[in-house]
């Protein structure tokens, strides 16, 4: 199970990658479920339903940890309609 550590390897890992994609606000890492473990948040503009660019969204990041074995960080995306800022 992916711990919040693993997570930050996994944002510092595709983080340019994917900011860089238009319908992508933010990223972020968090627990979506115990049963999962952390997770690796996209926050996604509702708005741009560009396909393609969704499409290079990871479903799951897979980083190798300091001590030699293999974790999938699990990605949840979170649509965004109307982002207020006061």
């Amino acid at each position: 199970m992916p711990t919040e550590d693993d997570a930050k390897v996994a944002l510092d890992t595709v983080s340019e990658q994917l900011i860089k994609l238009p319908c992508v606000t933010g990223l972020g890492i968090g627990t979506a479920s115990q049963s999962e473990g952390a997770t690796l948040f996209v926050y996604l503009d509702s708005k741009r339903k560009d396909p393609s660019a969704r499409a290079a969204i990871p479903k799951k990041v897979e980083i190798n940890r300091p001590d030699g074995s293999k974790v999938a960080v699990p990605v949840q995306l979170i649509e965004q309609d109307d982002l207020k800022f006061e």
